[in-house]
């Protein structure tokens, strides 16, 4: 899979082999976190959308996640969620049956950020 940046809100993916992907479902999701360090940081939102076979949004997912952590300053002010927004949302292990039942056996689009660019 190539991933080309064209623009802050915008990527274009190319060189993905699925199968048949015409007359599959698949699920995009995106993810915020409370910080981009997989080993420390924990999710703060889930969004996921299934795609049916003929490339219409067949329904959506998002909910906001408690992390184990508190968010910090500077990831509020670049994902827009704040501590506040999450003191009532379910932890991840609250959703997990939720999430999986959504997206049963489809195909999973996924792109993982490693690299962040700020000053922030």
């Amino acid at each position: 899979m190539k991933i080309v940046n064209i623009s802050e809100n915008e990527y274009s993916l190319t060189d993905i082999n699925i199968k048949d992907i015409h007359r599959q479902k698949y699920c995009v999701f995106d993810l915020e976190a409370t910080g981009p360090n997989e080993n420390e940081d924990n999710i703060t939102q889930i969004g996921a959308i299934l795609i049916d076979s003929s490339g219409r949004i067949e329904k959506t997912f998002d909910t906001l996640v408690r992390p184990l952590k508190p968010i910090p300053e500077i990831i509020e002010r670049l994902t827009g969620i704040s501590n506040r927004d999450i003191e009532k949302a379910p932890m991840l292990s609250g959703i997990r049956r939720i999430l999986v039942t959504f997206v049963k056996m489809q195909y999973w689009l996924l792109k993982r950020v490693t690299n962040m660019i700020g000053p922030f």
